[in-house]
């Protein structure tokens, strides 16, 4: 079944609608967050926020994220940046493929706002995403947790969102997909407890159940981050 837990804690109301929420105590938590995050920031500094959407790999990041883009294609302040991968295209995943040679260039001539690398893979996130947080939008991105403290010091305003499911189905996915050897998505699965066990995510969405519902979730938070930005740059 799939939920929505705020900051680690209890688990919150579903939205009402795309951009709606309730003002229970899940909602007051988004709020306290970005009240923090504000705090003796000038408000002509980069209002925009950087959501960092991590989880383990078969958690469902890229699927959820395509959904979000597309319900959202309508509102104004929501980017969605492709990732740059040193991967040939797959259906899984919507990124921009690129060599290694390539990879190594556009990081010499600082093409990129984020990069790092993970399972022996250059990814990076490219400058464009700099205008759209000047411009106050929500950038959401798939990124390797690896990537978490980077992100955090490149842009100004972050939030972490997991998205996760049970060992067994990831272990799923994994298979269906057909990339990893099962030995490999062994190794996957152990890597992944031992980052839970000392990770804490903003927000987690747990996505074991249909993706459309785990969706509206991401849909929902995202929309009730943006809002309540928006609300405390109007009264800053």
């Amino acid at each position: 079944m799939n939920k929505i837990v705020a900051l680690g804690a209890r688990r919150g109301a579903r939205p009402r609608s795309r951009l709606g929420w309730r003002r229970n105590a899940f909602w007051r938590k988004v709020d306290a967050l970005f009240q923090s995050v504000y705090s003796g920031l000038s408000v002509s500094a980069t209002v925009g926020i950087f959501v960092c959407v991590v989880g383990p790999s078969g958690a469902g990041k890229d699927t959820l994220l395509r959904q979000a883009k597309a319900k959202l294609a309508g509102e104004p302040g929501f980017s969605f940046p492709r990732r740059y991968v040193t991967r040939p295209p797959s259906a899984h995943e919507d990124h921009r493929a690129i060599s290694e040679a390539d990879y190594a260039a556009g990081l010499s001539a600082g093409l990129f706002a984020l990069a790092w690398r993970a399972h022996g893979l250059g990814y990076a996130i490219g400058q464009e995403v700099r205008p759209a947080l000047a411009a106050g939008h929500i950038v959401a991105c798939n990124v390797s947790r690896e990537a978490i403290v980077a992100a955090k010091a490149h842009f100004p305003r972050t939030a972490t969102i997991l998205v996760t499911a049970p060992a067994e189905v990831l272990a799923a996915r994994l298979s269906a997909r057909g990339r990893d050897t099962s030995i490999d998505i062994d190794e996957r699965l152990a890597r992944n407890q031992a980052f839970a066990d000392a990770f804490a995510a903003d927000f987690v969405i747990d996505n074991s159940g249909p993706a459309a519902a785990a969706a509206e979730n991401l849909i929902g938070l995202l929309g009730a981050l943006a809002a309540t930005a928006r609300s405390i740059i109007s009264e800053a």
